[in-house]
């Protein structure tokens, strides 16, 4: 199938009512969400998080940001990475770890060029301490390995 660039169809009826998927490039994905937000009014602010203000109820009602005065609004978005300066530190939800479920706890991503022809498929492939992808996207490939830290380290 992937040789001649055709899809497979499935012999049964999923219990959903689509049954494919598709990939997205996320830097792209990120970028169009980013501009249509904007654009229904959404206030964005790259900064660096000092502190967070609760109200009464232990709701975020302001942030505190480097060289800016505090930032109020209805809802934030905790980009804080682990960090978890919002959702952790302020709010006091704990960080629930996976790691006893999951064989691989780390992972690499680099894009490299795709060329005229994109593939029709995504290619996987076991290795010694995990697997790596190959997804072509209409610009690029996506590539990456996902990985045990307790046997290697990238």
């Amino acid at each position: 199938l992937a040789h001649n660039k055709l899809a497979p169809k499935p012999q049964r009826t999923f219990p959903f009512d689509v049954w494919y998927g598709y990939h997205f490039d996320s830097v792209l994905l990120g970028q169009y969400l980013h501009k249509k937000a904007l654009e229904r009014g959404v206030k964005y602010t790259k900064c660096h998080v000092t502190g967070v203000q609760l109200n009464e109820r232990g709701d975020i009602a302001s942030v505190s940001i480097k060289d800016s005065e505090p930032v109020k609004a209805d809802i934030f978005v905790d980009c804080t990475g682990f960090a978890g300066i919002l959702i952790q530190q302020a709010l006091g939800t704990p960080f629930v770890s996976f790691s006893n479920n999951l064989f691989n706890d780390a992972a690499i991503a680099m894009p490299t060029p795709i060329g005229d022809e994109i593939p029709s498929q995504t290619i996987s492939t076991a290795l010694k301490h995990g697997w790596r992808w190959k997804i072509p996207l209409t610009s690029r490939y996506g590539n990456g390995y996902v990985y045990s830290s307790a046997f290697c380290s990238a």
